[in-house]
């Protein structure tokens, strides 16, 4: 996840580029990572972002895969030009 966030970022100009992590846990564990990125994303039916380019997309598969093995919940959210997953562990 942050390996896709500093990827997106490095498509914008200097002073657009921005990354925040944001970690905490108690009652659970929760890890939010956002990021600015070029509003250009395609996301499947259930809200996971897709890549269009070969061999792209492998690590979004892998977090989904071990959400889904661990009980977690996940969300991947978009809002202007920010980027943002949360993974929830209870």
């Amino acid at each position: 996840a942050i390996e896709n966030a500093i990827n997106a970022c490095m498509k914008l100009s200097p002073e657009d580029r921005y990354i925040e992590i944001q970690a905490i846990t108690y009652p659970c564990f929760m890890i939010q990572i956002s990021n600015s990125f070029d509003g250009n994303i395609s996301l499947d039916k259930n809200g996971v972002p897709v890549s269009t380019k070969s061999e792209h997309g492998l690590g979004t598969r892998s977090i989904v895969a071990f959400c889904e093995k661990a009980g977690a919940a996940y969300e991947f959210k978009t809002n202007d030009r920010k980027f943002s997953l949360r993974i929830v562990i209870e």
